[in-house]
Formats: structure tokens, sequence, C-alpha cells
């Protein structure tokens, strides 16, 4: 169907649906009255850990996404919010697009992301609400026009990054009803999101519970496993090149992400790390993300991201690639020591190498197999070492 707005529009065919009959009251419909399995996209994955795969994705859940989505962030018909998600990625098609539809509210997208250019338009178009990726949020952070208390009308977001990031966008950017959350294209881009108005605890340490009607497993008997999913959310198959559809699901139904993490005993999803991400130095398992939150919180760490490197000793070890703040007065050797005086020796890295800049996909996630290329051998590009 194509949606028109009534005003001075002539009139309009049948298969054209005009604004003003949706607009009556946006938020309260729910898609569970009807079957709603027919396919209503085919969205291709990102592609950081592996080729891009196309899911076919139903009505139900592009729709029923973006209803819980707006709900456990507490967005209404007046808020105004900015959004960096590129409309070709999952978080673009569904949240973007299909959000403002489900909750009546303006949404703010810019042409291309930069941080400056973000900094700008929240103060210009006062909004109250934003989406980030944790890369942004650090970037706009240590930006020379950033101020703390710049947006008094911002209130309401999610934000994906380790807890002192997320402190810091809590606190510094006075986002107060910041939320964290758990989603994949696989499952219409949102799974899990704490509600705004939990405890801060729940929202920035945890993705919190699924969304109604969806049910969670962690592959494990106790402590972090692989997270599997099964509901309404879960798409039809992948789309192979010759037209055929790969369900992608096992004989139960149960989607297996690839992604690792704990659920509580209230329902509450911690992330951990992919599968693809862990680092194996001598066979243990080293997540990525854990060493990450360890490194920022140095003040002097401004960005972080953890890879493994190959080792001839022990297969594999943890190497930081670390962006400085302004001004830092500190060396790598000085940050490895810092690690190695907060976690496990097999867990802190054994290189710190300095960027200006991470690599990015056009979402804002850091592509980590762009920072494996960079690696060279052990005496290249090096600017600090452990033991």
């Amino acid at each position: 169907e194509v949606f028109a707005d009534s005003a001075g529009a002539p009139a309009a065919p049948s298969r054209v649906r005009r604004w003003s009959d949706l607009a009556g009251a946006p938020g309260e419909a729910v898609f569970d009255d009807h079957d709603g399995t027919a396919p209503g996209l085919l969205q291709f994955t990102s592609g950081t850990t592996a080729f891009s795969k196309g899911a076919l994705l139903t009505e139900r859940a592009t729709l029923n996404v973006a209803h819980y989505m707006g709900e456990r962030i507490g967005l209404a018909a007046d808020d105004v919010v900015f959004s960096t998600q590129p409309f070709y990625h999952v978080g673009g098609t569904v949240t973007t697009t299909l959000m403002p539809l489900a909750r009546g509210c303006c949404m703010v997208v810019p042409d291309r992301y930069t941080p400056e250019g973000t900094l700008r338009a929240l103060v210009e178009h006062r909004c109250t609400a934003r989406y980030g990726q944790g890369a942004m949020y650090a970037m706009e952070l240590a930006h020379e026009d950033f101020e703390p208390g710049m947006f008094p009308h911002l209130t309401k977001g999610w934000g994906l990054g380790p807890r002192p990031l997320l402190d810091r966008v809590h606190d510094q950017m006075g986002i107060g009803g910041l939320v964290q959350l758990y989603g994949l294209t696989e499952c219409s881009g949102v799974t899990a999101v704490a509600h705004h108005e939990a405890d801060l605890d729940v929202r920035l340490s945890t993705c919190g519970p699924a969304f109604p009607g969806l049910e969670l497993h962690v592959d494990a008997d106790s402590g972090p496993g692989e997270l599997w999913i099964r509901g309404w959310s879960v798409m039809a198959g992948y789309v192979g090149p010759d037209g055929t559809v790969d369900p992608g699901v096992d004989a139960d139904g149960w989607f297996h992400t690839g992604d690792v993490g704990v659920l509580d005993e209230d329902g509450n999803f911690r992330f951990t790390d992919r599968l693809k991400d862990m680092i194996k130095p001598g066979g243990e398992n080293v997540a990525p993300a854990e060493v990450e939150r360890v490194l920022l919180e140095h003040q002097a760490v401004a960005e972080v991201c953890v890879v493994g490197r190959p080792d001839d000793r022990l297969g594999e070890v943890p190497v930081a690639f670390v962006r400085w703040r302004a001004g830092a007065d500190v060396t790598a050797d000085e940050l490895i020591r810092f690690a190695s005086e907060r976690m496990a020796s097999f867990k802190v890295p054994r290189h710190v190498i300095a960027l200006d800049r991470f690599p990015m996909t056009a979402s804002g996630k850091v592509q980590r197999t762009e920072l494996r290329r960079h690696l060279g051998p052990p005496s290249s590009s090096v600017v600090g070492q452990s033991g």
C-alpha cells in the first residue's frame, strides 16, 4: 500500500491510504490479532562477522518490534527522536522507519553520521530521545564541541557499549532514561530491551527481558552460554541465491544466535560477546567485551576494541586497539599494568596499539575484521607490550 498526506491531495485511488486515517491512535495497536506470517521485509545482515545473508522477516515481526521498542523506551507522540541508523540496516528499516508510525512521534535522521553534526542536530531540533552505538557515543563525548548539560531536552534513548561508557552517556549527556538492548537482524533487529523506568543497574548492565511472546534460552548449565530465541520475531528463513528459503532454526524452532550471555532470575539478558569474537589463549575463553570494560575504566582511554592475534605459544592472545583521550599522558605499558591488576593474566592484552579513529560500518559498529587485518608481526605498530 501507498501512504499519502491528505492535506491538499487529490482524490486517492483505492490502494492509497491517507495518513489521517492512521494517525488517530498511535501506539495502541499490537499486531497479534492476525496470522501476520506474510513476508514483509528481506533484510540483509550487516556482515561484520561473516558474509551478509538475506533474512526474510514477517509483517508481524517488524511491526511488533516497532511497537514494543517504543513502549520500552517510553516514546510518546510529542517526542523527537534522533537516529543514526542507515536505512539499509535493520535498525533503519524497522525502528527508524516503522517506530514513528507505531508511536506517532517525529524522527530526525542525518544524511551521514559525524560527531559534530550529531551534537549540532540534537541541540537544533531539541531532540528528546536518540539511538546510539557505543563507538558513536565515545566520539561525541570526546569531541571538543561537547559540553555536559548541552542537551536539556534529551531524556530517553538506547545505547550499546560497556557499562563505564554507558555511565558517562547517562551522567554527562543527561539521558536519564537510557536503556540497553539486545538484537540481531534475524529477529527483526531487537529482542530484549530494559524498560525505561527499571532500576538503573538493570538498564545499563543488562539488556532487560525479552518482548512479550518471545522465549530466551541460554545453552549452558551455569554461567555464560549461547543465546537461543524462539517466537514471533524469528525470521522465516535465509533466502538463498536461487530463491530457496533455509528456515535457519532447529527442530524445536529455536534460532541459535551465536551470541554469548547470561539470563538472570528475572529474565534479564546480559550480553557477553559473540562466539566468533571469543579469544582463546592457551585454551581459556576470553570475552573481548570483558577486557574492554576494564580498560575503559582508565581515565586516559576514550575508546577501545580488543581482538585476538595468532601466537606461536598460546595459539591466540588478546590485543587492544585504543584511542586515547585528548591530552592523555599515559603509556601503553602503563595501561597493560592497569589491566594486569584487575584481571587474570591470560585476559591481559599482550599489546596496545594506538589509533586516531576506528574503522566502522555505516551503522556505527566497529569492524573487528579490519582491526585484525591491521595487525602485523609483533614488532609492527606496537606501542606497548606485556610480559
